[in-house]
């Protein structure tokens, strides 16, 4: 099985994967403003399919009309995780304002728990 390579990121807005065609047969798709062939992609959970990547709105609403499922917030998700990796440095809490007391310029309340409504 020949595994395809996404496109360039800025040329899709979705994802789109459909499991049940042999995902070696590309499939066409067109809508209104959007024609795309579908490409064999094995997907971050492992799953090998075929695999839309499409621009337009109306595009996606039609290909999950036809049963195409949207995948693009986890797709994306890795793709963020994966090309952006900031290092998050937290800033030690002193001891002080842990315990609730007054930080310099404060109006020197502690927050208390928020309480359930019952």
């Amino acid at each position: 099985m020949l595994l395809a390579s996404p496109p360039p990121r800025a040329s899709y807005r979705f994802v789109l994967r459909e499991t049940n065609h042999n995902p070696e047969v590309s499939q066409a798709f067109t809508s209104y403003d959007e024609a795309a062939d579908s490409r064999c992609i094995q997907h971050p959970d492992g799953i090998v399919a075929c695999t839309l990547f499409l621009f337009s709105e109306n595009a996606r609403n039609r290909a999950t009309k036809l049963g195409w499922v949207d995948v693009s917030d986890p797709w994306f998700a890795r793709l963020d995780g994966a090309v952006v990796a900031p290092a998050v440095q937290e800033a030690p809490v002193s001891a002080s304002v842990a315990a609730g007391s007054a930080a310099p310029g404060g109006s020197g309340l502690a927050l208390s728990p928020r309480r359930r409504a019952g």
